[in-house]
């Protein structure tokens, strides 16, 4: 089975970002809403990326110490089976095709970049 591309988490309203979308290629971490593009009510955001934690364990040299794709694969894991073992945290996962038009857009457009 292929590995998706992203994985998204909806927390069902609790939040103005409504949805944490995390990129598996990159470890990279969205919020963004029903309505990502709408100019007063939408919401779209870069958060952070899942390694980031290691630039304040290691510093930020640590990509010269570690192999930066086998750290991205395990801080992927750990995120991903924390988020889906308490979805109090993220919400619970779904499929992209359960998402507004909208929001299916902005996914493929940040997925594209």
């Amino acid at each position: 089975m292929a590995k998706k591309a992203i994985v998204i988490f909806d927390n069902g309203g609790k939040t103005c970002d409504r949805y944490t979308g995390v990129i598996t290629k990159t470890g990279d971490v969205v919020g963004f809403n029903e309505r990502p593009f709408h100019p007063a009510y939408g919401f779209g955001q870069y958060c952070w990326n899942i390694c980031d934690r290691m630039n304040i364990t290691y510093g930020h040299g640590w990509r010269n110490h570690f192999s930066e794709k086998k750290i991205l694969k395990t801080e992927l894991a750990n995120y991903l089976n924390e988020a889906k073992n308490n979805p109090e945290w993220l919400g619970k996962e779904v499929e992209l095709t359960s998402l507004s038009a909208d929001a299916q857009q902005y996914v493929n457009q940040i997925l594209s970049e």
